[in-house]
């Protein structure tokens, strides 16, 4: 059960309780500091190099991971636009860093899916290319510190362009902007230590105005291994009523402690992260944001405001 307490943190305009004190969870959160580019090698963090803005006083804090891409980010030159802001594109993926005040800040974050696979649509099972900015969280506030977890971000569909290439299926060829918090068992004393589950802010799916809910564990394929790790995926209703779909700008503002809470009842009632039930033993860690694109079509949404938070004890 939740307590009473951390029932009524979660509602909107509850007072915090004495000696509350907020904890910012993401650094550079307008991506001033650039990137830091990863091999397009899945799951494997090997540095190919870094793309940064002009000015620009220190390194990133940011990951980019290109998995799965036929493309490498790393090899990018810079493209400065008529506003000052910075592009970096790589034949199929670009991202745009913008300044503060000019028509693309806070970053645009663009994926061609035709130019990745050419002049077929993927099969079932294959890969698919990836463009997620990712980086481990400030702090690691446990559940049982935590009053609330404000979640705030802008963001606008510039583009989403379908490729009906042969073998195309309207059901698995897609593209989703998401965001991925990682909830993780920190207790170093409990046998579930580091096991952990896919916390999901869905954004944009190519398929419906608002992305569809979704549990399960994270399974993949001969051709792309999964994380065997259970999602949860609440959906779009969750967070807003409007849909990117329309190309207008969309806010998300919401206390994501109460989901959190779900996604672990869910979790356990589904047979994962059994070692641990106890709320306690787990921890916000990670997070990643960015574009899955499984089918042929080209993508780029625009990105602002992003604010994660916790508030704690």
């Amino acid at each position: 059960m939740i307590s009473r307490r951390t029932f009524a943190a979660g509602l909107a305009g509850a007072p915090l309780l004495p000696g509350a004190e907020t904890l910012t969870l993401i650094a550079d959160p307008r991506f001033e500091r650039g990137l830091k580019v990863w091999q397009p090698t899945a799951g494997v963090h090997n540095p190919a190099g870094m793309i940064q803005p002009p000015g620009a006083s220190r390194g990133p804090v940011w990951g980019a991971a290109q998995w799965y891409s036929h493309f490498n980010l790393a090899h990018a030159k810079r493209e400065a636009l008529p506003s000052g802001s910075s592009r970096f594109f790589d034949g199929a993926k670009a991202v745009t860093f913008g300044v503060a005040g000019s028509p693309e800040a806070d970053a645009v974050f663009a994926l061609d899916g035709c130019k990745e696979y050419g002049d077929r649509a993927p099969e079932k099972g294959d890969p698919w290319p990836h463009l997620l900015m990712e980086q481990e969280l400030t702090n690691h506030p446990y559940w049982s510190a935590l009053q609330s977890v404000p979640f705030r971000i802008d963001y606008r569909l510039l583009q989403s362009q379908p490729f009906h290439l042969p073998g195309w299926n309207d059901q698995r060829h897609t593209a989703q902007f998401l965001l991925y918090i990682t909830i993780r068992n920190g207790n170093r004393d409990s046998p579930g230590y580091r096991d952990y589950l896919w916390f999901g802010v869905p954004m944009y799916d190519a398929r419906w105005p608002l992305p569809k809910r979704y549990t399960a564990p994270d399974k993949g394929s001969a051709k792309k291994p999964g994380t065997g790790k259970f999602i949860f995926l609440p959906g779009g209703e969750e967070y807003t009523t409007k849909s990117a779909q329309d190309g207008a700008w969309v806010s998300i503002d919401r206390d994501l402690l109460p989901l959190i809470r779900e996604s672990l009842e869910t979790a356990w009632s589904a047979g994962y992260l059994q070692d641990s039930r106890r709320p306690e033993d787990y921890q916000l860690a990670g997070m990643n944001m960015g574009w899955e694109v499984t089918g042929p079509l080209a993508v780029a949404m625009q990105v602002r405001g992003l604010s994660l938070a916790a508030v704690t004890d």
